[in-house]
């Protein structure tokens, strides 16, 4: 996909949610096989599928030069939703009163020069995480966490600068993820927006560019974060179709091309990074499920001094939480769904965002034994 922010700014003036563990006795689940799948309306791009799962997606437009690619994966068993890019999500220009007369108020859709427009202030990639959860994957959902990821946006930002300077425009990113649950479910959703202008004193364009999640069953969500970052990371654009879809916004978008591309190489590389470690948490815990199954056959002495540690554990399992004291003595039982955790000054311990930054500056991390 190609940003439309400056375009209409110019034709108006303008991974790694931890899942819970199994329950009971079960072992952890198996990673899905991941196949190629390629786009069946335009052939825009290619990404990997889990095989045998239900696919759809393709590439969708919402004007001539707002194309939106997009792939949904459900298992068959239908425990697991996983989709990256969403059709349905318009580009945004903020309030302005240069338009109040026009009917241009907030909440509404409008009809630009490039197309189908929301009027909408700025939303960090968190908010909107949150926003689009409630709009279109869960209704009532409760949140666990949200936070924007201050790591994520300051590398987004190093890489569309230059593209941005050569066309005298000031930009803004934001990457977020907000966790929840919906009913049973566990459910996460990641997002990058990026907003700009050229005239300060004139239209404030912004738009999402990139968007995924996951909704799937708490005991589940391990394979649901690797299929969602195996995607993200496999995602190909067509060079043909790219070069074609260039040619048809070259007039309004110009050089600024660039800075979609690079926000698309940088997520690409983060979901290869956190489907690594993903990986490496699967197999981990599948290690500590055959060391527990290996104690059950020890002698009696050593089955009845490790047994309160067992029911702990598989405790902490079913409830779907760790417990455990840090080095300093700080003991507390918190949900395994955030991956870091941290103290904050009154010595409560709280999730935090999963780039593994603080939630803010006098949080101290939490690791327990």
């Amino acid at each position: 996909m190609k940003p439309l922010i400056i375009a209409t700014l110019i034709a108006c003036a303008s991974y790694a949610v931890p899942a819970r563990a199994q329950e009971n006795n079960a072992a952890p689940p198996q990673l899905p096989q991941m196949i190629r799948w390629t786009d069946p309306t335009e052939r825009a791009f290619t990404v990997n599928v889990p095989a045998g799962w239900r696919i759809t997606g393709g590439t969708h437009r919402n004007a001539p030069i707002d194309a939106r690619n997009y792939v949904v994966a459900e298992s068959p068993d239908g425990k697991i939703k996983v989709w990256v890019n969403d059709p349905s999500v318009l580009p945004r220009q903020e309030p302005h009163p240069m338009y109040y007369r026009l009917g241009w108020v907030e909440g509404r859709v409008v009809q630009a020069q490039t197309g189908p427009l929301m009027i909408e202030r700025f939303r960090s990639g968190a908010q909107f995480a949150q926003e689009f959860t409630a709009l279109k994957e869960c209704s009532g959902a409760q949140m666990v966490s949200a936070f924007d990821l201050k790591k994520e946006t300051q590398r987004m930002n190093v890489e569309i600068a230059p593209a941005a300077a050569r066309v005298g425009a000031h930009e803004e990113s934001s990457a977020g993820e907000y966790t929840y649950r919906c009913g049973e479910h566990s459910g996460y959703t990641y997002a990058i927006t990026i907003g700009g202008y050229i005239n300060p004193q004139g239209p404030h364009m912004w738009g999402v560019e990139k968007l995924a999640g996951y909704l799937a069953d708490r005991a589940a969500i391990d394979v649901a974060r690797y299929v969602m970052n195996a995607m993200i990371a496999s995602f190909q654009i067509d060079p043909a179709w790219q070069a074609q879809y260039d040619r048809q916004i070259q007039d309004t978008t110009g050089a600024l091309m660039e800075m979609s591309n690079r926000i698309t190489q940088t997520s690409m590389q983060m979901a290869q990074q956190s489907m690594e470690q993903n990986m490496k948490m699967v197999q981990q815990r599948q290690k500590q499920f055959d060391q527990m199954n290996e104690s059950r056959s020890s002698a009696y002495q050593r089955q009845q001094a490790s047994q309160d540690r067992i029911r702990q554990g598989w405790s902490d399992t079913t409830l779907g939480q760790v417990h455990g004291c840090d080095d300093l003595g700080r003991c507390a039982t918190v949900s395994n769904e955030d991956q870091y955790h941290w103290t904050d000054p009154s010595g409560n311990v709280v999730g935090g965002p999963s780039d593994g930054s603080p939630p803010g500056p006098q949080y101290h991390q939490w690791k327990p034994d």
